[in-house]
């Protein structure tokens, strides 16, 4: 789809907003390899997502999902407001140390 979208080809918009928005579902039962398509098809598609399909998805153990809506936010992509606030309880010493590494390490290289 991405690629197709690059060489300007029709893609089924309705088919690519329908997997988007797979995110609260898959966020909800902790299917985070899932979200981490999703977040990067929109990111590619440059879609809007709401943020509150979001919600379940702020309390992730997963570097790869809060590096991807921290950028899709960055970028405008995300309706309303965020909620790192999960994720920054990471960004210490320890969190080197642990399964949010690369979200602590990326952070570090931003700053």
């Amino acid at each position: 789809m991405i690629e197709a979208n690059y060489r300007r080809r029709p893609i089924d918009s309705k088919l690519v907003r329908k997997f988007v928005d797979t995110i609260r579902v898959n966020g909800e039962t902790h299917n985070y390899f899932e979200v981490s398509w999703a977040l990067f098809l929109a990111k590619a598609l440059r879609l809007q997502i709401a943020g509150h399909d979001l919600d379940a998805v702020y309390n992730a153990e997963s570097a790869i999902c809060a590096l991807l809506i921290l950028d899709l936010n960055k970028r405008g992509l995300i309706e309303g407001a965020i909620d790192p606030g999960f994720w920054l309880s990471f960004y210490n010493e320890d969190g080197l140390h642990s399964s949010m590494w690369l979200l602590v390490y990326e952070a570090t290289l931003k700053n």
